[in-house]
């Protein structure tokens, strides 16, 4: 079973995040992975920076962040990429 933390979805949890909780939560032959959902990033002040959807730990393999995205649709041109109907269409997904 997969060390999740926290062990159940919050009630607020957005619906982008929704699915990938749960697939991590039941995923197989991942028993010693460590999952931790909605982490803060801080600098060594203690001062909040931003926040990453999900950390997961895979022994022997690396750490893989995770943000979710839960867009209608998306442009993809030579000013980059955009995502549309998300809370600000302008910011780029990668840089954010």
């Amino acid at each position: 079973m997969v060390f999740l933390k926290p062990r159940t979805m919050p009630a607020d949890t957005p619906n982008s995040e929704q699915p990938i909780f749960e697939a991590l939560a039941a995923a197989k032959g991942a028993d010693d992975w460590k999952v931790f959902h909605s982490v803060e990033l801080n600098d060594i002040d203690g001062e909040l920076h931003g926040e990453v959807d999900f950390v997961v730990v895979v022994p022997k393999r690396g750490i893989v962040a995770i943000e979710a995205k839960g867009p209608r649709g998306f442009n993809s041109d030579e000013n980059g990429l955009r995502l549309i109907g998300v809370p600000n269409e302008d910011a780029d997904p990668i840089e954010q």
